[in-house]
């Protein structure tokens, strides 16, 4: 089974280690090789597998250079395995001091592979010295112990390996587990590092908005004060001028129903708002007045124009009072009424047609007096002429006389009309 590889294991990250192996490897073969010529003085099979091998190593690393991490990984221990392999079976058997390699292939197999490839590569090791050991009893190795192998240096052989198989899978799946519980926590450190910084942008950007929020509200607040101020200053200044206008100003409804009311200080009693508001005009003024006032304010809320009133009630200095009613359509099916006492007004407009009547009959008079007048200037000329004709014993005389005293009367009488008529 060929063994899968994980993300992290054909990383660039592990190219060091892979550089160093190769390169201890390259440089043991070679050692090996010179070293056991120059201790034996010949060049046997496995000197010249030491040689051979250090040309592949030679390849790998430049295939490293390629980055080509994956296949190298593999073929690492596969070249070592199988170079041991063939240098046991050329030189001293399973006795030889090579198969002490085997436990060196079990090591990068699991380094560079995986735990799960030391079982395979321990598979292929004891494969390995046990098809040495039968080459070795059938004569086919070549050997210089001069003794015959024997089952229990397979055996032996075996045990070791299936020791070092046993630990090296544990130590390397331990590191492997390790690596990964802190592979975990670290991608769990990191994830929480960036939901952190997450929340710190999120938090700063809250930061930023409420910022600004709060500037915006400072600023609505302090347009809202001045505004409230300006309001104030407005109020104050309708209040005095309803508190003193002479006129009282109500709030009616379509129903004849009062919503407010400001009084009026020219109109006596004044009342307080209670004996108006939420009452109708029907509840408290007399019918000559409810009927004809709910009609003017139905009236103006129907035609949209304002309509007025006028009744007459009595005052508390028991004389009638005249008031004027001026409805103002305002929506919502709603008016402001006017009141304003004019009874003055109507006196005042009264005693004017009662001169204006006198002065009339003045120059009436006047223009009578004026032509009685000249009647009368006509009759004493008349009479003064013929008292003159007349003699002193005329019986007509005395009439005549009397006649002239009555005209000087009548003059008098025209003088003083005349004088009274400007």
């Amino acid at each position: 089974m060929i063994p899968t590889f994980t993300e992290e294991a054909t990383s660039p990250a592990v190219a060091r280690p892979l550089y160093i192996t190769l390169g201890v490897l390259f440089i043991a073969s070679l050692s090996l090789g010179v070293w056991g010529i120059l201790r034996n003085g010949e060049l046997t099979g496995g000197k010249v597998i030491s040689f051979v091998l250090s040309v592949p190593f030679g390849l790998l690393f430049w295939a490293m250079s390629r980055g080509h991490i994956k296949p190298v990984r593999l073929l690492i221990p596969v070249l070592l395995w199988a170079t041991l392999t063939a240098s046991i079976m050329l030189d001293d058997g399973i006795r030889a001091v090579d198969t002490v390699g085997f436990a060196l292939v079990l090591v990068l197999a699991g380094m560079f592979i995986g735990a799960q490839a030391v079982w395979g590569f321990g598979v292929l090791c004891l494969t390995s010295v046990t098809a040495v050991y039968l080459a070795e009893l059938n004569g086919w190795v070549q050997t210089s112990y001069g003794v015959m192998v024997q089952i229990d240096d397979l055996t032996i052989l075996i045990v070791i390996l299936l020791l070092v198989i046993f630990v090296t899978y544990y130590a390397i799946n331990f590191l492997e587990q390790s690596t990964l519980q802190a592979r975990n926590d670290a991608r769990l450190l990191a994830l929480r590092n960036q939901e952190l910084r997450d929340v710190q942008t999120s938090l700063q950007a809250r930061t930023a908005e409420l910022a600004g929020l709060n500037t915006q509200l400072r600023a609505e607040i302090q347009e809202r004060q001045q505004i409230e101020h300006a309001l104030r200053q407005s109020e104050g200044m309708n209040r005095a001028i309803l508190d003193y206008m002479p006129d009282m100003i109500l709030r009616i409804d379509k129903n004849g129903v009062f919503q407010e009311y400001s009084p009026s200080r020219n109109m006596l009693p004044i009342v307080s708002p209670e004996f108006f508001i939420g009452k109708s005009m029907v509840e408290i003024m007399p019918p000559h007045v409810a009927e004809p006032g709910t009609q003017a304010i139905r009236q103006a809320i129907a035609t949209n124009e304002m309509q007025f009133f006028e009744y007459a009630l009595p005052g508390d200095d028991g004389g009638e009072h005249i008031y004027e009613s001026r409805n103002i359509p305002i929506g919502n099916d709603e008016v402001i009424t006017i009141v304003r006492d004019i009874t003055d007004e109507r006196h005042a407009e009264q005693a004017a047609l009662q001169t204006q009547k006198l002065e009339s009959i003045g120059l009436l008079a006047g223009g009578i007096a004026h032509d009685f007048n000249n009647l009368l200037t006509g009759m004493l000329g008349q009479n003064s002429l013929a008292l003159a004709k007349l003699p002193p014993d005329s019986p007509a005389r005395r009439h005549l006389e009397r006649a002239v005293v009555s005209a000087k009367r009548a003059a008098d009488l025209t003088r003083q009309l005349l004088a009274y008529a400007g």
